[in-house]
């Protein structure tokens, strides 16, 4: 007599006596691949453990999507035929073709006999055909999505790299040292990445070599470089990784910061001291030097971390790796076959910083660009600046360069010079 008040209410308010008298969902106790999972199979097969207190399992949807979310499979799963020590019930999805390297997104829904329905968490794994060549293609995907979503970053990359490898490239940089001020940014921005492809013994196992941070490092840089050159390059120019096996510090933290304290390069170099440089910290020759100034193009000189107030950057367009950086240094527009406007260029005048008030960051001197583009142009407000090692590569400052009264390096005292 007591159901019977129950099923009339039921009637009436049109309710399922399955909401009435409310089962539990199902239990999904484990689930495989497990997140960030590596395979060099061209296909895969995904299981779950799953349990119900009210009864056994009526299907198990296996879901399989690509990196960017598409759905590439939605298959029913298979129960298997074996003893689980707790109680459980063991789905396997069929063998799911990957049609590429690259990552993969899965999930599962599982139903009981009520229709009760519940999903496991969106996971991820990674398909490997061809060894570390794979990996490095994946790792590059990965580092490309993060700067095509913060393209602030590429310039950065540049600079971490460049800072890293002064002394050996070693994945560490320490912030200790002001002359790094800022590549907190780059190093943790990165940090994600690294945590995922380095010290990894199954990916490891997989592909036959290590991957080290110092490598993910190098690889940033390039793609830094890659993605800010002109699409109209020639075909030629290409920014790969030629090999892995960089060895990272010992002495940092697992994102590379700490390590030894090194000494970068002053910004104030001469002609001859910023050629022995390159040449001794990298073997560059004269062409080389002048080349990897270039980097120059893009990116900006942030007072707080350099002292130098270049927020405009060197150039006017400072988010493209192209030639405006030698334009520059060479007066802007000038007639390359005029010898007179070689010889009066660069058009910049010596300007000084003081930076006396920040207790930790040295006041600098620095160059400007006094050229007249008009006022109707918009780049009429950019103020570019170079640094002494800049404009060192279109004039020998050796004999005009001293300290200042006040002990700070780089003034230019001459009028010889424009």
């Amino acid at each position: 007599m007591f159901f019977r008040p129950i099923y009339f209410l039921a009637s009436v308010f049109g309710l399922k006596l399955n909401h009435v008298f409310a089962e539990s969902p199902p239990s999904i106790l484990s689930s495989s691949p497990s997140p960030d999972h590596f395979t060099d199979s061209n296909s895969i097969i995904l299981q779950v453990r799953v349990t119900d207190a009210d009864g056994p399992i009526k299907n198990v949807k296996f879901l399989l999507f690509d990196r960017a979310g598409a759905k590439l499979s939605g298959e029913n799963g298979v129960k298997q035929d074996v003893d689980d020590p707790d109680g459980a019930e063991l789905w396997l999805s069929p063998d799911l073709p990957l049609p590429s390297d690259g990552q993969y997104k899965w999930k599962a829904i599982v139903f009981d006999k009520q229709n009760n329905k519940v999903n496991s968490n969106l996971s991820t794994f990674n398909a490997l055909s061809d060894g570390i060549s794979s990996a490095i293609t994946l790792i590059r995907n990965e580092i490309e999505e993060l700067v095509f979503s913060r393209p602030e970053l590429k310039p950065k990359f540049l600079r971490m790299g460049f800072h890293d490898c002064v002394g050996g490239c070693d994945g560490c940089i320490d912030l200790m040292n002001p002359d790094n001020n800022g590549l907190d940014i780059p190093i943790d921005a990165i940090g994600p990445i690294v945590k995922k492809w380095t010290n990894n013994e199954e990916l490891q196992n997989l592909v036959g070599s290590s991957i080290s941070r110092a490598d993910i490092w190098a690889l940033a840089t390039l793609v830094g470089a890659d993605t800010s050159t002109p699409a109209d390059r020639p075909a030629e120019i290409e920014f790969a990784l030629s090999h892995v096996g960089r060895v990272d510090c010992a002495n940092s933290d697992e994102f590379g910061v700490g390590g030894d304290h090194r000494s970068l390069p002053s910004p104030d170099l001469t002609t001859d001291e910023l050629l022995q440089f390159f040449e001794n910290e990298f073997g560059f020759d004269v062409d080389e030097t002048v080349c990897i100034m270039g980097a120059h193009s893009i990116g900006r000189a942030h007072r707080a971390n350099s002292g130098f107030d270049g927020n405009d950057g060197w150039v006017f367009n400072p988010t493209q790796l192209n030639s405006g950086y030698y334009d520059m240094i060479a007066g802007g527009s000038v007639d390359p076959d005029n010898f007179w406007d070689l010889v009066h260029a660069p058009a910049w005048d010596q300007v000084f910083v003081n930076n006396r008030q920040r207790l930790d960051i040295d006041s600098r001197y620095q160059w400007i660009h006094a050229k007249d583009i008009g006022v109707n142009d918009t780049r009429a407000d950019q103020t570019l600046f170079m640094t002494n090692a800049d404009i060192a590569l279109v004039r020998n400052l050796t004999d005009f360069m001293t300290d200042d009264e006040n002990g700070v390096p780089g003034k230019v005292d001459t009028c010889a010079f424009r």
